[in-house]
């Protein structure tokens, strides 16, 4: 969120613009409508729970409702678990919503890795996701 909607570091006296890189790792909630609508059931109840069961309070919680061009939205690295559609498809259409306003945007299937792994084996040398991370990084730091 802080990544795409300017209102935090607005408050701070910041702009997007002082981000340079943005790695969400495994998140399946950067459009929680179309998650919620997805997943049904008990998961759905947990966005509900978490989001508000209303349209409106989902879509005021999901990234991709701020993404738009020219609002120096810093390039993204998303981090998924390989075997979670959920995941998987969220990161793959945040991405594409990025790229379609400019923004470079990669995603990076875990595989292999769950919720916990993809998370606990960061820094962790041979990890895929890990070097994912450090070439990110590094071509970051290049710019």
């Amino acid at each position: 969120m802080v990544c795409t909607d300017d209102r935090y570091l607005k408050s701070e006296g910041l702009s997007l613009a002082k981000i340079k890189g943005c790695i969400p790792v495994d998140t399946a909630a950067y459009d929680v409508p179309k998650q919620v609508a997805s997943v049904g059931g008990q998961q759905a109840a947990t966005y509900t729970s978490v989001f508000g069961a209303d349209e409106k309070s989902q879509k005021e919680f999901s990234p991709i409702t701020y993404v738009a061009k020219d609002k120096s939205i810093p390039t993204f690295c998303l981090l998924h678990v390989g075997d979670r559609p959920d995941s998987a498809a969220q990161s793959e259409a945040f991405a594409k919503a990025l790229q379609d306003v400019g923004v470079d945007a990669t995603v990076v299937p875990g595989e292999g890795k769950n919720h916990g792994t993809i998370n606990r084996d960061l820094g962790v040398e041979g990890d895929k996701p890990t070097k994912a991370v450090f070439e990110f990084l590094e071509g970051l730091r290049k710019k």
